[in-house]
């Protein structure tokens, strides 16, 4: 636990608000592990869910403002963070179940299975697409990670990353620009 207390305690912002989250972190992280535990048992998320809740904290706008709240109302809104993060995960898990329960079940009605070469030549176009979104740069990266793997929407990917909505359409316009050349000289 102390491990991963040091991840949160040593986020940085350029506004120095470091010090209040490293407060926060160390104030709330144990009961914010219960919290997200007690809904996510053992599930492997579990650790990732407490980072992410710190992460988007250090990430928003007026952070300050938030933080110097009663103990109360600090802890419901690192709790409301995590439910929500929560939430998203289900839901993307049950879309993305639906979406391969429903392509295996069209494959085996028109009688298509993946031959193993189709499965490694699959695994490669997608360990290419990985390595060029590595390629980008870090704010383009995060703003289509976030918009399309995270399926935050503009706003909230703005809320994240501290910029403007439309710095993020930029980021993410230029992210696809760069990802369709990669795809087109592949």
């Amino acid at each position: 636990m102390a491990n991963n207390t040091s991840k949160v305690v040593h986020l940085r912002r350029k506004d120095g608000v470091s010090d209040a989250l490293q407060r926060i972190a160390l104030e709330h992280e144990p009961a914010l592990r219960r919290f997200v535990g007690a809904r996510l048992s053992a599930h492997p998320d579990h650790e990732d869910v407490v980072q992410e809740t710190f992460l988007r904290v250090a990430r928003q706008e007026n952070v300050e403002e938030r933080l110097s709240r009663s103990l109360d109302s600090v802890r419901s809104y690192l709790f409301s963070i995590a439910t929500n993060i929560i939430r998203d995960r289900y839901r993307k898990a049950g879309t993305r179940q639906k979406y391969d329960d429903l392509t295996r079940y069209r494959a085996r009605a028109h009688g298509v299975e993946s031959s193993a070469e189709e499965v490694v030549s699959a695994q490669e176009q997608l360990a290419d697409v990985k390595a060029a979104i590595m390629k980008l740069s870090p704010e383009c990266r995060d703003a289509f990670v976030l918009n399309r793997f995270e399926g935050l929407s503009y706003r909230e990917v703005a809320d994240t990353m501290s910029v403007s909505v439309s710095m993020v359409e930029k980021h993410i316009m230029r992210a696809l620009a760069e990802l369709r050349r990669h795809v087109d000289r592949g």
